[in-house]
């Protein structure tokens, strides 16, 4: 009896000690583990970004996005100027000829422009142009505001952009169209403006305006190492979570119910990595919605829905494992 007496009260008193440990959840090593994995990819998230807008320039403001069509009958009417694009027309006879039409504001490629102005409140026809364009090529009755400021874009310097204040499309100009826009679905889009039925889309690479292959090994390299960030966090996570089993078995027989354990999980040990990496989230969010540097935030966006899902599979999995540590072990409880 005696033992048995000491053994209940060493267990009591294991119990007690291992109840106080609730608020020694928090374990810096690993939330700063996987807070440097959440900045990894990031950064990565940053590097498709700019490896992307660099193409685009590269290739005359024309991405992988982009939609290139001819249409038998081109809308007679306004195009919508609400949504974030930006339309090229032009002859194929003349492709560096581009009658440009700007909606919403979306970033544009690295101009000199000769003074202050603001493309997207124009009220006359202006033209910007290459480096490599004589003067005397653009039509008089446009005023040359500005130059491309990207040397190695051959195709920028070859090209003349002219735009005017009216968002139509005049059938003169040419049958042949390119739109861009930052957003997701490009196609959803440009169907406000052109009818589906109307649309005779064309392969870019046919006409050499865009090349698919560049910088694809980095590409391909950087997407092969979000995944392995990806996998690097699931192991590193499971360790943090099963490293507290035993005391999640103990606290349950201690009399815990499974709602106490999971919210002092989440109080003491998830809570502090949460709101910093929802603070990154956030603040890189801000960051790229003031500070504009990319074309389109597709990447940095589908990086923000990784960090969340991260958060989402850290509670997901230690509610699995409480439920699995406690009922799923059954055990008399006191």
């Amino acid at each position: 009896m005696k033992i048995r007496r000491w053994s209940f009260d060493h267990f009591l008193s294991l119990c007690n000690s291992i109840i106080m440990r609730k608020y020694q959840f928090f374990n810096p090593k690993y939330i700063i583990y996987l807070l440097l994995l959440n900045l990894c990819c990031i950064v990565i998230g940053y590097a498709l970004s700019y490896i992307d807008n660099v193409n685009m320039i590269n290739n005359g403001y024309v991405n992988s996005n982009s939609i290139s069509f001819t249409t038998k009958k081109p809308p007679s009417h306004p195009l919508v100027d609400q949504d974030n694009y930006i339309l090229f027309q032009s002859n194929p006879e003349s492709p560096n000829f581009k009658h440009v039409i700007l909606s919403g504001s979306v970033l544009l490629p690295p101009i000199d422009f000769f003074e202050k102005y603001d493309l997207f409140a124009n009220k006359k026809k202006v033209a910007i142009i290459g480096e490599d364009v004589p003067v005397k090529y653009v039509p008089t009755d446009y005023k040359i505001i500005g130059t491309f400021d990207y040397s190695n874009s051959y195709k920028l310097n070859k090209d003349i952009w002219l735009i005017s204040s009216e968002n139509r499309i005049d059938k003169e100009n040419g049958n042949f169209f390119t739109f861009s826009s930052p957003e997701r679905d490009v196609y959803k889009v440009l169907k406000k403006n052109f009818k589906e039925n109307s649309i005779q889309k064309i392969n870019l690479d046919v006409y050499g305006t865009y090349s698919l292959n560049s910088n694809q090994t980095v590409v391909s390299a950087l997407k092969i190492g979000l995944l392995f960030i990806n996998l690097i966090f699931i192991f590193a996570s499971f360790n943090w979570m099963i490293k507290d089993k035993y005391i999640l078995r103990i606290l349950y027989l201690s009399g815990e119910n499974i709602y106490s354990i999971f919210f002092s999980i989440l109080k003491y040990k998830l809570a502090p990595y949460i709101l910093l990496t929802l603070s990154f989230v956030i603040l890189d969010f801000l960051f790229h919605k003031f500070i504009r540097i990319f074309w389109s935030d597709v990447w940095l966006t589908i990086i923000r829905y990784l960090i969340v899902g991260f958060n989402l599979y850290l509670i997901g999995f230690s509610l699995i494992l409480i439920i699995y540590f406690t009922l799923g072990k059954g055990g008399k409880r006191f």
